[in-house]
Formats: C-alpha cells, structure tokens, sequence
C-alpha cells in the first residue's frame, strides 16, 4: 500500500505542476493579448488558448483537490455519527465517488477516441480536440487513484478495533 501511495503521489504532484504551468501560462497568454489589443494587433486564438488552458488547470488540480480533501464532504453529518458508523458513510461516499469518477474518466476516454477518428480540431487554431479530452481523462483517473487509496484507508480503519 505504501509503494501505491507513493506512486499516486508522484503523479499527483506532476499533474500539479502541468496545472500550475497551464495558469501561468493562462496569465500571461491573457496580460499579452490585453497589451497587444491596446496597441491594435491582438492575438488571433487567444480566447481559445485561454480556454483550453483553463480546462487543463481544472482536469490536472483535481486529483490534488480530492488528495487533500478540499471537496465538499458530509462531515457535517459523520462527525455525529458514533466511530463505526461513521467509517462506513465514509466508505460508502468514496466507494460512489470512485464509480462516478472512473465512470466519468472511461467516458472522456471513449469521446476522445470518437474526437480522435472524426479528426476534429478547434474552431481558430485548428488544435485537435481528443488531446484536451485525453487529459481530462488521465487527470479523472488519477482521481480515482486518490480515492481508492483514501478508500483502503477508511477500511483498514474499519476493521481495526
């Protein structure tokens, strides 16, 4: 469990570093076109630049958000409940968020291949669609990685007295 641990939080953390890249580069990309605008030559695509760097920051944070728990949870509701009871809300609610999130993640993949076969591409910059899809998958399915382990976690707590 340890070596898989480790392994999720390598990749978790290189997500991390694409998706604070893709904001700095979000951040730039928008200050040079307000600069070039002003001076009368914007940049043709910046808009969708922007947005495709918007989509990866949020595809690549996700697995970082679920590692440290930063989604909405039912705490408010298990901190009421007795210690056994309580584990197995909280391994119910993962169990249900792994199902959706792997659902979510074989989805994206499969529509991305669809993408991929129709040679679909951006609107301005031609760009290929399938890869912007291929990366919300791969950033869902480290998601699901963060919530098995923290899913084993909540069993091994479980079952020991």
């Amino acid at each position: 469990m340890q070596t898989f641990n480790r392994l999720t939080g390598w990749l978790v953390g290189g997500l991390k570093a694409g998706g604070g890249l893709c904001l700095v580069a979000m951040m730039a990309l928008t200050c040079l076109d307000v600069v070039l605008r002003v001076a009368g030559k914007p940049l043709e695509g910046a808009v969708e630049l922007v947005a495709w760097l918007g989509a990866l920051v949020l595809a690549l944070a996700l697995p970082q958000t679920q590692a440290r728990q930063g989604h909405v949870g039912l705490m408010s509701l298990v901190k009421r409940l007795p210690r056994r009871p309580s584990l197995v809300v909280q391994i119910l609610a993962a169990l249900g968020s792994l199902a959706l999130c792997g659902a979510a993640a074989w989805q994206c993949w499969v529509y991305a291949g669809q993408l991929a076969e129709g040679h679909e591409i951006s609107m301005t910059l031609g760009l290929p669609q399938h890869v912007l899809a291929r990366v919300v998958s791969l950033g869902l399915g480290v998601t699901c990685l963060v919530i098995a382990g923290q899913a084993a976690a909540l069993v091994k707590k479980a079952v020991r007295p």
